[in-house]
């Protein structure tokens, strides 16, 4: 096992008429990869960083 991740998200959509929807999202995460494997010869790297997800939709059923 390199390491760990951790998330989280959350999101609205609203309905228009049946057919036309608004839709908004937000994710946020966090990973620490303190022990990854990069070569056969037993070569090691480690990596840590967060990111960030902003999503906003409109569109039309049919």
């Amino acid at each position: 096992m390199a390491g760990y991740s951790a998330g989280l998200g959350a999101g609205l959509e609203i309905d228009f008429y049946k057919e036309f929807f608004f839709r908004t999202a937000y994710k946020f995460g966090y990973v620490n990869l303190p022990d990854v494997l990069t070569s056969a010869r037993g070569d090691k790297a480690s990596h840590q960083f967060t990111y960030n997800e902003i999503l906003i939709a409109a569109g039309m059923r049919f």
